[in-house]
């Protein structure tokens, strides 16, 4: 009996906090981070989400910036600019960027997530067009304010590839 408490127990603590080094691939359909509790619904998101440009070429850059807001620290995020349904583009993270990690989400390299549970109050990330397309795209994100309070698949910014 105490052994079945205490694998419980740690299946638990996992669940938890077993996501800490970034959103896992189950995340990405609906962005949700596998935290075993609701995301926020009637809430204002409280985090800033800005992009260098609106209007970019295939295969140009776009810097997205996440920063706090009416809450100053998220410990954690998921980033998708998204067709009609799925991912697409790539982020470019240097490695020398510890805040940041690249996740596929379909295609190689097509979602940013964290790469710790530090508090950050700002982070930047580099997004690239996808080549051969054109049209408009979402950029979407998910920000965790700790492990209990979090917004999933907040839709922030339309995108339009020349």
């Amino acid at each position: 009996m105490v052994k079945k408490i205490l694998v419980v127990f740690l299946m638990s603590i996992i669940s938890i906090y077993g996501y800490s080094t970034g959103a896992p691939k189950e995340a990405c359909p609906d962005m949700k981070p596998q935290h075993p509790f609701d995301p926020q619904s009637a809430n204002e998101f409280p985090y800033n989400v800005t992009v260098s440009k609106t209007n970019v070429n295939q295969g140009g850059k776009v810097l997205i910036t996440i920063s706090g807001w009416k809450v100053k620290h998220f410990k954690g995020f998921l980033v998708q600019v998204r067709d009609n349904k799925d991912a697409v583009g790539s982020f470019s993270i240097p490695p020398s960027y510890g805040l940041a990690q690249t996740l596929d989400c379909g295609s190689t390299n097509s979602a940013a997530t964290h790469t710790s549970s530090d508090l950050k109050d700002t982070v930047e990330l580099e997004w690239i067009a996808p080549f051969k397309y054109t049209g408009k795209l979402t950029l979407f994100t998910t920000v965790a304010k700790d492990g209990e309070v979090f917004w999933s698949k907040q839709k922030a910014i339309d995108i339009q590839v020349l």
